[in-house]
């Protein structure tokens, strides 16, 4: 893989990121999903899933995959990756999400790789 590995003081630093900053954008992207499921049927979190799960496996840092479901237009942004303590490679993502009858929602996130999958990082 093409990823860049930080050094284990750079993922420190990842750590010192504000807990109330991540806890606000975590419910921005709760919140878009339930209205975006109910709105726009076609959008699932399935669907957003395996959107994140190929850019997260294929992208290099600072790179975006656009995706459209449904209306909806999904960019996803992987801004750095690490391997962790535990030997996990884990990586710190944008995700941009806009509707045509609403607001733009960006969000950021951390996903660690373990056993195959990316799962998500209790952040707070």
């Amino acid at each position: 893989m093409n990823w860049f590995f930080a050094s284990r003081s750079s993922s420190r630093a990842a750590r010192t990121i504000s807990l109330a900053s991540r806890a606000v954008s975590v419910a921005a992207l709760m919140i878009f999903f339930v209205s975006a499921t109910s709105a726009n049927a076609s959008i699932t979190e399935s669907s957003f899933e395996e959107t994140l799960t190929t850019a997260l496996e294929t992208l290099l840092s600072g790179e975006t995959k656009t995706a459209v479901l449904g209306d909806t237009e999904v960019i996803v942004k992987p801004l750095r990756t690490w391997k962790s303590i535990s030997g996990h490679y884990c990586r710190r993502y944008q995700v941009t999400v806009t509707e045509p009858a609403s607001a733009t929602v960006r969000s950021e996130s951390t996903r660690c790789r373990e056993s195959g999958v990316w799962k998500r990082v209790n952040e707070g």
